[in-house]
């Protein structure tokens, strides 16, 4: 009996808990033709991060994306992409921490903002993805020993509407 015990407890305390897939979420907006507006990346169970990488797509007949800005996220240094892409509808992010020491977000935090031009008509609309094509989507964790844990994309849309008088 304390055998089948040591090894119940043995095998329980060995496995590593899989840590939560990370959420990254936007927002829907409505704007009208011409406006400048900015969109946040809003994180939950953001905890011990090591990297993430994804791309941002949208319709650049839709929204101009014009810049990222307010990033939030230690090692600025670290947080790249290819703006030269955006006139075709999307680019590629990536963020890594140098140190492998993992960086922990208060769940709903903004982690940067993408700011955008309306350039459509309108009753045009676009959704905005964090999507895995060109560069796949991956988030990796200090606990994940460079294992991919998930990332959960919650897309937004962008509707463009009659500007009001």
């Amino acid at each position: 009996m304390k055998l089948l015990l040591f090894i119940a407890v043995f095998f329980y305390c060995g496995r590593s808990q899989a840590q939560d897939e990370v959420t990254l979420a936007l927002q829907d907006t409505t704007v009208v033709p011409g406006t400048h507006f900015c969109e946040e990346f809003r994180a939950s169970d953001f905890r011990e991060i090591t990297n993430f990488q994804f791309t941002l797509r949208w319709d650049p007949m839709v929204i101009r994306l014009d810049s990222l800005s307010e990033i939030n996220l230690p090692f600025i240094d670290f947080f790249n992409t290819n703006m030269a892409l955006a006139p075709g509808g999307f680019i590629p992010i990536i963020w890594i921490d140098p140190t492998g020491a993992g960086v922990t977000m208060p769940d709903d935090m903004s982690l940067f903002k993408a700011c955008y031009t309306a350039v459509g008509t309108p009753i045009s609309s676009t959704p905005v993805e964090i999507a895995s094509t060109p560069l796949s989507a991956e988030i990796v964790s200090v606990a994940s020993a460079g294992e991919d844990i998930g990332l959960v994309a919650q897309n937004g849309t962008v509707n463009i509407v009659l500007p009001y008088n």
